[in-house]
């Protein structure tokens, strides 16, 4: 049977350029990059090497990269960090009603610890509301975190222009972006963007699970919630994973050599099916070419998942860090979705060698099965 993944959101197939590198790294650098001999020194080169590479893709210096293990480490480093140091100097926070569960849960848990957290609105399109972020920035603010596009409608948010509200109205509140699903996909620049913290992920784009990075700004001090042995500057304490950050270089190689490009093939998708009627789709237009989210009204979800996993075709009916959770559809409520759009919603995410061939087959299978599904289902 074929099997056709559209689950590239939650994760991916490693790169098999990633797995070799991966491989012969624990063989051949399986020393602590921590150790003061030849074989430890010869594997903190291979990771500082490997750390100013991925630096240089969103315009940073390599001094201000730090290798975590993965999105939500350093989502909560960034977020638990700097409002904790900063609090002296006021205890508000920003965020919006559609981030990713590791940033909700931070902003939950500083709560309880006085601050005051502002949960900004999205449109129908899943944008956050500038106005509302113009607005809501004080002198009492001391950080706002956004991200740079949403994990279950692919949602781009304008993070230059929250970069330029940020600075303006308040010059020394920080500003955090989760770029997990925008790193590699849309071009990121710390710079013009005037990003403090900046988290990524090495799964999503090719690499392996269980490392990522987090880009904090040259002379930005936090209180890191990680303590050990001072791994990283004391920011992410642990043995460093030497050959899980060599196999995120490698994606990182590949990926942004492939310049995959989806936009043709999202339209053709997207346009044959609203043509199965009673269909709401959940992405905007100014959304990432490899997500695309849809309700098939009138099919539960997990249903319609089922029926297409046991054709071969693998998808996801939101975030998969919340998929098991009450809350799970969260995201399609901030942006006013029905609960009958938000039960019936599926998130299919595109790999860099998905085909015209592939689309067609799952094109043709939802053909035969949402009918039926609706009829079953009444």
């Amino acid at each position: 049977m074929k099997q056709i993944y559209l689950d590239n959101s939650a994760t991916t197939l490693p790169y098999d350029e990633v797995v070799n590198v991966v491989c012969e790294s624990m063989k051949t650098l399986y020393a602590n990059p921590s150790s003061l001999h030849k074989k430890g020194k010869e594997a903190e080169e291979k990771v500082n090497v490997a750390r100013k590479y991925i630096a240089q893709k969103i315009n940073a210096k390599e001094d201000e990269l730090y290798f975590t293990s993965g999105g939500t480490e350093s989502n909560n480093i960034a977020i638990l960090g700097a409002a904790r140091k900063n609090k002296r100097n006021g205890n508000k926070i920003i965020t919006t009603r559609v981030e990713h569960p590791s940033v909700l849960e931070c902003f939950k848990a500083l709560s309880l610890e006085g601050f005051e957290c502002v949960y900004l609105d999205v449109d129908e399109e899943g944008i956050v509301d500038i106005n509302q972020l113009k607005n809501e920035i004080d002198k009492n603010t001391v950080l706002v975190s956004i991200m740079a596009v949403n994990n279950e409608t692919g949602a781009k948010m304008p993070i230059e222009k929250i970069g330029e509200i940020i600075k303006e109205k308040n010059p020394d509140c920080l500003f955090h972006t989760d770029c997990v699903q925008a790193f590699g996909k849309i071009q990121i620049d710390v710079e013009k963007s005037k990003i403090d913290f900046l988290s990524v992920s090495a799964h999503k784009i090719g690499g392996p699970n269980g490392v990522g990075a987090l880009y904090i700004r040259k002379k930005i001090n936090i209180l890191s919630p990680s303590y050990g042995g001072g791994q990283e500057k004391g920011i992410r304490s642990g043995t460093v994973n030497v050959s899980g950050i060599l196999g995120f270089e490698k994606a990182c190689e590949i990926t942004f050599s492939k310049n995959t490009n989806h936009k043709e093939l999202k339209e053709y998708f997207l346009n044959e099916i609203l043509k199965l009627k009673n269909i709401s789709v959940n992405s905007p237009k100014e959304s990432v070419d490899n997500i695309l989210n849809v309700s098939f009204v009138g099919v539960k979800s997990e249903v319609l998942l089922h029926v297409l996993e046991s054709k071969g075709i693998y998808v996801s009916s939101g975030s998969a860090c919340s998929s098991h959770k009450k809350e799970a559809g969260y995201v399609l409520s901030a942006m006013g979705r029905k609960p009958n759009e938000q039960d019936s919603a599926i998130r299919f995410s595109f790999g860099p060698d998905l085909t015209k061939e592939d689309v067609d087959y799952v094109l043709d299978v939802l053909n035969k099965e949402i009918p039926v599904l609706r009829k079953i289902m009444r």
